[in-house]
């Protein structure tokens, strides 16, 4: 009964929210599976390639990659080892149907070629293309077939760019026709019901072999395709410029792809509008602005693996180097190299902002940090939504919940992701008891019932910051338990950065009943708990010491815990947890939870 109610209410929420052209959609993606998932016809014989144009702009581009190999080979800092992916775990069923997503096998057998000289290389790249192309997956999951066909589409396109004059002409002719085919059925699939990254990478892929491969670079097609996945891109941003699913992975994710859109459309000579160009050089400032003093970022909702490269941190290397801060990458020396460019293209650039304390007011990430430094401490707060009210998949019941990291070492995290799966171990990262808030024993302001979906969408708290001399203070107040436990939540943070945090929770009960409180805080794996005392623990790493204690109105029982950590994608490592729980709360509860680092 409960997951015909929650599939009511999913339903329900797609006709009254939806947009006519993204309802439309998803019937057509609901109504014609058979079609959808019928395999793609097998390549036979030689067939048409491209066009006259896009041959002889894509034959340029090769002859300049071709010569471009002998500086990378000259420049071996560098060069990265590529190695063709080993067998993936048989529980992996999403890496088991994305063999070529996630492993970027065919670009780099075709680097290691161009660069090294390699035949066997050639000779594996072949083999994988004619396999792939002769005997290809008969079923591949309707949810993930069209990003698999657009990751597909452009890494095959980097393969052509680098070994065009050197691939053997049937082996060409054959992938520029699968291509062909490939891209005629994402046409038809662009993923517009799941608004977020899934349409601007096909789109991406579409425009790709679109202006490569077909019509040419200054069609009527290919710009059309253009302008509709700009507008698709602007469209998929807040008003604060943070990514509608408001996970920082996807906003990296999102900004890796639409910075390589711009390199290449200049290397084919075109141009963007204004408008995006000013609105990505806004994502990629966000993305330095949110970005943690080690590089990385806090794992705020969903994360997975990289779409283009071999990790994140690649991603964030090739994204600054492409914007003129850092060195350079593999990534970033050939998208210069084949655009013939030795100033940067503008769009990409991020403005030079720094902020102590700010509050982005779409996605309620409040981001403050205690120096410019290249050492800060820094403080996360969430203060919004679940997730975007349209496709809210990819976020986490994370409400009110506390990250910190101090002289730019993690402390307090999130752990993470460790698998989109259904299965309740991988369920466990979405909800409230993963994160650093407050929640109640035996009751959730929402659930996830597949991974991608929920049951209800919770309210926006309430919320109010001030940034101090010393710090901040901030103060969210959450009304998702009034439905489920008539229960309401005040989180109120205060951060003195030479001194301390001090945490107050106070929820407070509008019936008789009343649920046992339980507030968590996860510890990075670096970090060790000695129980001091009753509610009193020592946190040390290495010389750092974190003196934190808990405490409670009513009676509170502390206890440590070693809970799953996924610093990445398909990865645990246990973490220490700190519970404080109040198995009998007052009307009015209040819990204290403070950590001394002076």
């Amino acid at each position: 009964m409960r997951t015909s109610c929650c599939n009511a209410s999913h339903y329900l929420d797609a006709l009254t929210r939806h947009s006519p052209r993204q309802f439309v959609a998803r019937l057509w993606n609901r109504g014609a599976w058979r079609w959808h998932t019928r395999p793609l016809a097998t390549a036979a014989g030689r067939t048409r390639g491209a066009s006259g144009v896009a041959c002889a702009e894509l034959c340029r581009l090769a002859s300049a990659a071709t010569a471009a190999a002998a500086e990378l080979h000259s420049r071996p800092g560098l060069l990265h080892v590529w190695h063709a992916p080993r067998a993936v775990p048989a529980r992996d069923v999403e890496d088991q149907h994305n063999y070529q997503r996630f492993r970027l096998v065919a670009r780099a057998l075709a680097r290691r070629y161009l660069i090294y000289n390699d035949r066997a290389s050639l000779d594996r790249l072949q083999v994988r293309l004619r396999s792939w192309m002769s005997g290809h997956d008969q079923f591949v999951e309707r949810s993930m077939e069209p990003m698999n066909i657009s990751l597909r589409l452009r890494e095959w396109l980097w393969v052509l760019l680098l070994l065009w004059n050197r691939l053997p002409l049937g082996t060409r002719d054959g992938v520029v026709s699968s291509m062909r085919r490939q891209k005629a059925r994402l046409n038809r699939h662009v993923e517009y019901e799941v608004p977020g990254n899934h349409p601007i990478v096909n789109l991406f892929a579409i425009w790709m072999v679109e202006a490569f491969l077909e019509s040419g670079a200054g069609s009527k097609r290919s710009r059309a395709v253009a302008r509709r996945l700009e507008t698709e891109a602007v469209n998929s941003f807040l008003p604060d410029h943070f990514h509608i699913e408001l996970s920082t992975h996807y906003h990296l994710q999102m900004v890796r792809v639409l910075t390589e859109y711009v390199w290449l459309s200049a290397m084919i000579g075109n141009s963007v509008a204004p408008e995006f160009s000013d609105s990505l050089r806004k994502w990629t400032t966000v993305l330095f602005e949110v970005m943690l003093p080690d590089g990385r970022f806090p794992l705020i909702g969903d994360h997975c693996h990289s779409l283009f490269e071999e990790s994140a941190a690649a991603d964030v290397a090739t994204v600054r180097a492409l914007g003129g801060q850092g060195p350079e990458t593999e990534s970033s020396f050939w998208l210069k190299r084949l655009t013939h460019a030795s100033r940067q293209v503008s769009a990409t650039s991020p403005c030079e902002r720094v902020r102590r304390v700010h509050l982005f007011e779409d996605a309620g990430y409040l981001v403050a940090r205690d120096t410019p430094s290249p050492t800060p401490s820094v403080c996360w707060f969430d203060l919004g939504p679940l997730g975007f009210i349209r496709n809210p998949g990819h976020g986490h019941s994370d409400c009110l919940s506390i990250l910190l990291y101090l002289r730019g070492a993690p402390f307090l995290i999130d752990p993470g992701v460790d698998r989109y799966d259904d299965q309740p171990d991988f369920l466990w990262f979405k909800t409230t008891a993963a994160h650093n808030t407050i929640g109640l024993a035996h009751h959730e302001p929402t659930e996830p019932w597949r991974f991608f979906r929920w049951t209800a969408m919770p309210p926006i708290p309430r919320r109010f910051f001030e940034e101090r001399s010393t710090g901040f203070v901030a103060q969210g107040t959450f009304d998702g338990y009034l439905a489920t436990a008539r229960a309401e939540v005040t989180r109120r943070c205060a951060v003195d950065w030479s001194k301390r945090m001090i945490v107050i929770d106070e929820v407070r009960f509008l019936d008789v009943e009343r649920d046992s409180l339980r507030v968590r805080w996860h510890l990075d794996p670096d970090w060790t708990l000695s129980l001091k005392g009753p509610g009193t623990v020592v946190a040390s790493n290495g010389d750092d010491r974190v003196l934190v204690t808990i405490r409670a109105r009513s009676s509170l029982r502390t206890e440590m815990r070693r809970e799953p950590v996924a610093r990445d994608y398909a990865s645990t490592v246990p973490g220490p947890v700190l519970v404080g729980t109040v198995d009998r709360p007052g009307t009015l509860e209040r819990i204290v939870s403070t950590f001394d680092w002076s």
